[in-house]
C-alpha cells in the first residue's frame, strides 16, 4: 500500500537582487553569481538520454507495464495523482561552475486548483543522485509574462517531496514540514541561439529534433532552509534531502537548490510543431517566419486554438498545411477569429474540405450483416415494452452551425431501438447511417452506397448533445422499423435527402407519427449541393420543442445529465 509524505516549503523570497539591497548580497558578488548559471530549452532526447531521469519518468508513468514511447510520447501522465508532465520542452538549469543541475518540466493537473505554475523538478544532489520535488510558484502564467522583483518578493513558493523506491513512485504525506529559506531571484539575459548539447543544426538553425536552444529568464536559488515547524525531523535539511551540507539546511555548501519556471505558451508548441525553434526570418528554409511567430505570442486566445487543432491531429503534416494557411489569413484579417479563418481556408480549398468530410464521418464499426444484426431481437424471451431514441450529436453544442470547422466534422444523428424483456434482460441496437467508404469522389456528386454502422460499439459509444424517445411503443411499430431499416440498408446515402438525420427522422415520423418539420440549411463549401436537413439544425429544432411547455413532444426530449453523454451500449444474446 502506497505512502504519502507531502513535504511543503513555505518560502519567503528575502533575497532579491536589486542594488536597494546592498546588504544581502553585493552587486558585484550577484553579477558572478548569475554568470555561472545557463538555462537551456532541451528536447526529449536530451532528456530521455538521461537514465536516472528517465527511469523516473517510467515510474511516474501510469501504464507502468509499457515504458513510455520516445519517438512519439509528448507526455507522462499519472492517473493516480491525477497530473500530467510535459516531456517536450524542458528547462535545464545548469551552474556551469559546478555542474550541479536541475530538469524543470512543466506540469499540468486534472483538476487544478489555481493558475499557479506547478512543475516536476530532478535536481542533481551531491551524492549523485537526483532529488525530486513538485515545484508549485506563487504566480500565474499571466503574472510571470510581467514579473518584476517587488512582483517575486511578495510571492511564496511551495515543494512537495517525491521518493522513487526501486521506481515504485510515492508521493509522501504522513508529515509536515515547514522551512524558511534564502532564496534568490536571477534574471538570465539571453544569449545566442547556436549553442547545441547535442545533434547538428541545419544552415545554423535549431532543429527540435536534433539540438536545443538558451533563453532568457528567471532562475529561483534556494539555500539555508531551516524548519520551523511541522511534525516532521527538525533536523532534516531541507528541500533536498542532500546529506553533509551544515545543519542549517540544504544548500549552505557549494550547490543551492536552483529552478526555472517553466510553462508552455501555446505559441511554444504551435512553433515546436511546426518548425522547431528559433527559426529566422527566411522563408526558403523554414515554415513559420519570426511575423508569424509574433504574431502567435501576440494573439495567444488564437494560438490557443491553433495549438488545440494541431494536437489533436498529432502534429501531422496536413495539419501544419491548413494552419499556415489559416493564421496567414487571420494576420491578413485581424478581426477573424479562428472559426472564420478556418472556414475560409476550407471555401479556398473546398477538395481538402471533402477529404476532411469524410474522414470525419468514418465508423470502425460497420453492420456488415444487418438481418443477423436485428435477429438479436428474437430471443423468445416476453417483453416488457419496445422503444426508440433518437441523438444529435451536434457540429457545435446548442448552435445551428451545419460544420464543425474546428473540429471538421458535420455532426452525426442516429437512433436506438430496444425491447425490455419482463425478466429484467433487454436488448438495445445503437445504429447510424453513413456513405458507405466514406469516399465523394465527385465535386458535384452526392451520394453513393450507405451502411448502418454500430453506434453503440461496447467502448465506443457514439455521444451525443440531445436526444427524443419514444417508449412504449407497439409491436407494430417497432416491426415498421425493423422493416424499414431493411429497406434504407440496400438505398444510397445521399447528402441532400438521405443523410444520417433524414435516416433517423423518418423512421420516426413514418412509425411513430411523429410530428415535427425539420429546419434546412445551405451545405457549406460543396458546389451545388443544395440544402437538407443536419445534426445542427436538427438539434436546435428539439432544443426549441423541449423549451415549449405546450409542445406534446417536451417531456420526451432531454439532454446529457453530468457531461455523460455516451449513447445506450448495443448489447444482446447475438453481440
Amino acid at each position: 500500500m502506497k505512502q504519502f509524505k507531502t513535504l511543503f516549503c513555505l518560502i519567503f523570497l528575502t533575497a532579491l537582487f536589486n542594488c536597494e539591497q546592498d546588504d544581502f548580497i553585493e552587486t558585484d558578488n550577484q553579477n558572478a553569481t548569475q554568470s555561472q548559471f545557463k538555462v537551456t530549452n532541451v528536447n526529449k532526447e536530451f532528456v530521455f538520454s538521461n537514465t536516472s531521469i528517465s527511469n523516473k519518468l517510467n515510474a511516474i508513468n501510469s501504464n507502468t507495464n509499457e515504458p513510455i514511447n520516445l519517438e512519439y510520447s509528448r507526455e507522462v501522465h499519472n492517473e493516480e495523482h491525477g497530473f500530467t508532465v510535459e516531456t517536450e520542452n524542458v528547462k535545464f538549469v545548469e551552474n556551469t561552475v559546478t555542474g550541479f543541475h536541475s530538469y524543470n518540466f512543466d506540469l499540468k493537473r486534472d483538476n487544478p486548483e489555481n493558475d499557479k505554475i506547478e512543475n516536476l523538478v530532478f535536481h542533481l544532489n551531491a551524492s549523485g543522485t537526483y532529488d525530486a520535488f513538485i515545484v508549485k510558484y506563487g504566480f500565474t502564467k499571466a503574472e510571470y509574462e510581467t514579473l518584476d522583483l517587488a512582483l517575486l518578493n511578495s510571492l511564496s513558493t511551495k515543494y512537495t517531496a517525491i521518493s522513487f523506491d526501486e521506481l515504485d513512485f510515492v508521493i509522501e504525506s504522513n508529515k509536515m514540514m515547514y522551512f524558511i529559506c534564502t532564496e534568490t531571484w536571477l534574471w538570465l539575459d539571453s544569449v545566442d541561439h547556436s549553442g547545441q548539447l547535442h545533434g547538428a543544426p541545419r544552415n545554423g538553425v535549431c532543429k527540435v529534433s536534433g539540438c536545443n536552444y538558451r533563453e532568457s529568464g528567471y532562475v529561483l536559488q534556494s539555500s539555508s532552509c531551516v524548519a520551523t515547524t511541522g511534525t516532521g525531523n527538525p533536523n532534516n535539511n531541507g528541500p533536498t534531502n542532500t546529506p553533509n551540507e551544515g545543519p542549517n539546511g540544504y544548500g549552505t555548501g557549494s550547490n543551492p537548490f536552483v529552478s526555472a519556471p517553466n510553462y508552455t505558451q501555446p505559441w511554444e508548441n504551435v512553433q515546436k510543431c511546426m518548425n522547431g525553434f528559433n527559426q529566422p526570418n527566411t522563408m526558403d528554409n523554414t515554415v513559420m517566419d519570426l511575423i508569424m511567430i509574433d504574431w502567435l505570442k501576440a494573439n495567444k486566445h488564437k494560438a490557443g486554438k491553433i495549438q488545440n487543432f494541431l494536437g489533436e491531429s498529432g502534429c501531422s503534416e496536413e495539419a501544419q498545411e491548413i494552419m499556415l494557411d489559416v493564421t496567414s489569413i487571420m494576420i491578413a484579417n485581424p478581426n477573424m477569429d479562428f472559426e472564420e479563418a478556418l472556414e475560409q481556408y476550407f471555401m479556398n480549398n473546398p477538395d481538402i474540405f471533402i477529404e476532411q468530410l469524410t474522414i470525419s464521418q468514418d465508423s470502425p464499426h460497420p453492420i456488415n450483416n444487418l438481418n443477423d444484426y436485428l435477429n438479436c431481437f428474437d430471443d423468445g424471451k416476453p417483453v416488457q415494452n419496445y422503444g426508440y431514441v433518437l441523438y444529435v450529436d451536434q457540429p457545435v453544442d446548442g448552435t445551428r452551425n451545419v460544420f464543425n470547422y474546428y473540429n471538421q466534422t458535420p455532426g452525426h444523428t442516429f437512433f436506438t431501438l430496444f425491447k425490455n424483456n419482463m425478466d429484467g434482460t433487454s436488448v438495445n441496437l445503437t445504429i447510424g447511417f453513413y456513405p458507405e467508404g466514406n469516399d465523394y469522389k465527385d465535386l458535384g456528386n452526392w451520394d453513393g452506397p450507405g451502411i448502418f454502422q454500430d453506434n453503440g460499439y461496447p467502448g465506443d459509444e457514439h455521444e451525443y448533445d440531445i436526444y427524443i424517445t419514444f417508449d412504449d411503443i407497439s409491436i407494430t411499430q417497432f416491426n415498421g422499423i425493423i422493416n424499414d431499416i431493411q429497406l434504407i440498408a440496400n438505398s444510397d446515402y445521399d447528402l441532400d435527402d438521405n443523410n444520417c438525420t433524414n435516416v433517423a427522422h423518418n423512421l420516426a415520423v413514418n412509425n411513430l407519427g411523429f410530428n415535427m418539420t425539420p429546419s434546412t440549411s445551405d451545405i457549406p463549401i460543396l458546389p451545388g449541393a443544395g440544402s437538407c436537413i443536419n445534426p445542427g439544425d436538427y438539434g436546435e429544432d428539439l432544443r426549441e420543442m423541449m423549451h415549449n411547455s405546450n409542445n406534446p413532444y417536451s417531456s420526451n426530449i432531454g439532454i446529457p445529465i453530468d457531461n455523460y453523454n455516451d449513447a445506450i451500449t448495443s448489447s444482446g444474446a447475438c453481440n
